[in-house]
Order: structure tokens, then sequence, then C-alpha cells
């Protein structure tokens, strides 16, 4: 075929080439490309950037120079510099790299702007990024960057602290790595990374001492500082922090001299609470306890005990020492024993459960000398139990509990415990073997069918004595005989529905009772 035809829209161009290489440009509308049997290939751009899009550009930008720049604008970035590239309407800003050329389309309205920017340079000049604020979008490595009212915003290249911005908006080239771009809340006083402050002072000291004021404490000060009379913070023994020359919020620092003493004084411990010191850094730095009431506290500063302390809040500062306390109850405790297996003197095995009540009286004294104080009154209270159960027979440890209460009381008294005070032990429960419980409920079931046999033949004796008298007053007093068959006449009739009497009230007695009087 001797010719492509094409039609183009206005917002379209059209690259022509013959045999690979370029040949001509089209605009919009219809054209008629003859090539005469040439191999001929049609690349169609679209005018929304002006970048031409071309795969083997950089072949024609380099063997074609002179026709390409009959229809482009070409821009040559030099060796050593980048070149920054934009158009106010139709090309996004982008860099050109050193040695790179580009080609663009000639726009109709406006120009192209160049600005050539060192390579390792991130801050563009203040005519040029305000252009580049304007534009709604940006070609990486450029990036638009918006620093609040309460922020400061750091760069850092390989490390070394090179600007801080304040309040604003930024356009900045960040390229891979190297540049670091962070954010910091100027409304707190303290840049809370440290460490890279100091590193960053060693390379550039007049930036840093521009920016920040180093706030140091000695090794036996701490130093607290303020924000609108709120306590913010602290710097420990020893340490240092950087503080904000231009801070969103003044702050006042004031110095505690530990050599005072540890304990906060009553108005510091007003501001901790104010300022909620229990979900802040401060936590780290103050020991806070109470020990209530019955209770006593027993404070250790750097293992050393401290006087005991009675029922109370507590705060003291952690600075470079190590605190800890105890809060020791005051109140009566019990220690229990359960199951403790023992020989009486009988040799029957038996399981004992006893108790001990005590009160601790010297704290200090009872802790400092045993390791485990519990364990110590636990064992102490079991050699007491078999030093009284194994010297008493089965028989007798049955017979009187109280005795052997008071017998162990004694015995746990005797001991001397030093810092505490014995109230009362006692054996709740004595556990005996199943074959003799079997044996005592034996023995305890035929006492009690013994005595309850001796009662029953007593109370017969008596009834029949009682029968025995009656019957002797009937037999010397007719009238009491009488009244005894009246009582008797009426018991009967009260199991009698009707009576019929025939003869008097003598003949139903003579006819019912018949009781034949001894003859004289």
């Amino acid at each position: 075929m001797l010719y492509t035809k094409i039609q183009l829209r206005p917002d379209e161009r059209a690259i022509i080439l013959l045999d690979g290489k370029l040949h001509d440009v089209c605009s919009s509308g219809r054209h008629t490309v003859w090539h005469f049997g040439k191999e001929c290939s049609v690349i169609i751009n679209k005018l929304s950037s002006l970048a031409v899009e071309w795969k083997e550009l950089a072949a024609c930008l380099r063997f074609q120079r002179e026709k390409a720049e009959q229809f482009w604008q070409i821009i040559d970035s030099p060796i050593g510099t980048d070149t920054l590239v934009w158009h106010d309407r139709y090309l996004v800003p982008q860099i050109i790299p050193s040695g790179e050329s580009r080609a663009f389309w000639k726009p109709e309205n406006g120009e192209i702007h160049t600005c050539p920017l060192p390579q390792e340079a991130f801050r563009l000049p203040e005519n040029v990024e305000a252009d580049l604020l304007r534009q709604p979008r940006l070609q990486a490595p450029l990036r638009k960057y918006t620093v609040s009212a309460k922020q400061k915003m750091l760069v850092a290249v390989r490390g070394e602290l090179q600007a801080v911005f304040g309040t604003g908006q930024y356009v900045l080239r960040v390229q891979g790595d190297e540049v670091k771009v962070l954010f910091a809340d100027s409304a707190s006083p303290v840049f809370d990374d440290a460490p890279s402050v100091q590193m960053w002072a060693k390379a550039n000291p007049g930036l840093v001492a521009e920016h920040f004021d180093c706030v140091a404490a000695g090794a036996d000060e701490l130093k607290l500082y303020f924000v609108g009379d709120v306590l913010t913070g602290c710097i420990a023994p020893d340490t240092h922090a950087y503080f904000w020359k231009q801070a969103a919020a003044p702050y006042a620092i004031q110095t505690v001299d530990l050599k005072n003493g540890l304990r906060i004084d009553a108005d510091t411990q007003a501001k901790l609470k104010a300022a909620n010191f229990w979900q802040s850094s401060l936590a780290k730095i103050v020991y806070f306890f109470q020990v209530p009431a019955q209770h006593q506290g027993l404070l250790y500063i750097d293992q050393q005990l401290q006087p005991v302390l009675p029922a109370g809040e507590y705060y003291y500062w952690m600075a470079n020492r190590q605190i800890n306390a105890e809060i020791i109850d005051l109140r009566p405790q019990t220690c229990e024993i359960s199951g403790q297996e023992l020989l009486s003197e009988d040799k029957v095995t038996l399981r004992v459960n006893a108790v001990c009540n005590y009160r601790i009286t010297d704290a200090p004294l009872w802790l400092a000398q045993h390791r485990e104080p519990e364990q110590y009154l636990y064992r102490e209270l079991q050699f007491a139990i078999r030093a009284v159960v194994g010297g008493k027979t089965m028989d007798q440890l049955l017979a009187d509990k109280q005795a052997i209460d008071a017998e162990l009381s004694a015995a746990m008294r005797a001991k001397n415990l030093h810092g505490i005070e014995i109230d009362g032990a006692g054996v709740k429960d004595i556990i005996l073997p199943g074959e003799i419980r079997t044996i005592l409920t034996r023995v305890v079931e035929a006492e009690k069918s013994a005595l309850a046999n001796n009662i029953r033949r007593r109370e017969e004796t008596a009834s029949t004595r009682s029968l025995l008298n009656t019957a002797r007053v009937m037999e010397e007093n007719p009238v009491a005989l009488r009244l005894k068959e009246l009582e008797t006449l009426e018991k009967v009739t009260e199991k009698i529905d009707k009576i019929s009497v025939y003869g008097g009230l003598d003949g139903v007695l003579n006819g019912l009772i018949n009781i034949n009087t001894p003859k004289s």
C-alpha cells in the first residue's frame, strides 16, 4: 500500500515513522501519509500531558536531533545538575535526571518552565516552590508537606540534620532513603529523640543551637518542666533533654535537689495528681504506694530499711535508686495446719487440724529474722502439735480438748517468737483411723445400751412400788376404793356410746365392776 490515512482529535498528535525513523508529526484533522512501500508506523499522543510518549525517543534525540527540534521542545539536563520542568496547566512538575534529555509538545498557551537543581538539593527556590504549591499534582520525588501550628518539620540527609521548618506549606525533593522528613510535636517543649539531636549537634552545631536548648540534670538532681502550670515531664539525674527554642507554648523548669531526700513534698504531689502522672512518662520515675488503716509500711531504698510508715499515701522519686515497699497487716491473723498425721503415746495414728491466732507487733523485727515468716510460724506450730499430741494417749486426747488447747497455746507462747504476739492456739479436729472409729462406736453403743437398761429397770421398780402403795390405801379406806371404782367407770364410759341403767348406780357398779372386798 502506498499511503495511510489517519484522523486525529483536537487533543491528539501523531508521530509518523517510516522504517522506524521520525518522518513527520501531524496535528488534529484528517491526514494522508504517503510512504511508497516503506514500513509506516503511527504513534498517537494525548496532549493532556506535554511529555512525548515514545519508546524510541532517546535514540531519536540522539540521531535525529535537528528533525526532532522542528516538532518538540527538547530540554537537556547537564551533567551534575538535575532539571525541574513544569507547565502551569498541562505538564505535571517533574525532575529530569542529570545527563538525560526529554522532549515535550510545544504548548499552545504559556511556556514550559525549567529550573536547574543541584543533585543533592532537597529544597527548591522560593519562587519555584510557590509555583509548585499551586499545582494539583506532583511527580516523585517531589512531595508537598504541610506543617501545622503545633508542629515542626525536620529534614535529615544521610543522618545529618539539614533544616527545620515551622508552620507553612513546602515542596521538597525526597529521593530514596537518603532524605528523611520527620514531624515533631512542638506543643510539647521537649524533643523526644535526644540521642538524634546529640548526633546532629556534632555535624551541624549551629543549626541545632538555633532551634534547641540543651537542659542537663546533675547526678543528685531532678528537673521538672511545666507547660501552662501543668507538670508535663522530668529530666532524670545524669541525663539531658533538648527543648524547642520556639515551642508552641511557654514552659518553665523546676530543679529538685535529691540530696534533701527522695520523698515528694505535698505541693509536688498535688501537681502530680493534677497531671494524671500514672498515665504519663512521669509514672516511670515516681514510686507511689498506700498504707491502709491497721497496716504498716516498710520502705526499702537501695535495700536499706527506712523508718516504719503509718497509714497514709506516700510518693517517692525513683531517681537512680532502687525503691520497693511492703505493706504489713497488723490485724489478727491465722496460721492453719490441716491433716497433720501424728502418733499418740499409745501408738495410734491420728490426723489433726490445728490453728494458731497471732498478731504482728514489730514488723521490721519479724521480717528481719526470717526469710519466710509465715512458713517459719507454720513449722513452729507443727513442732508444738507433735510435742502436745505425741505425749498423750488417745483417751486423754479425746477426754479434755480444752486442756489440749491450753497446753498448745502455752507451748506456742513459750517459743518467744520475736515480732509477733500469740493470741491462742488449739486443735480444731482430731480424726481417728477407720478401725479405731468402729471400735469406739461399738463401745459407745454398749455403754448407752447398758444405761438404758438400768433406767428401764429403775422405772419399773418405781411403778410397782407405787401400785403397791395405792392398794394398801384402798384396803384401809373404803372411800378411796369407791373413788377408784368411779374413776374406772369414767374411763369405761368414755368408750361406750349408750348405757341403759337398771337398779340405780349401785347396779351399774356391781354389774360392771366386781371387786371382792377382803374378809376381815
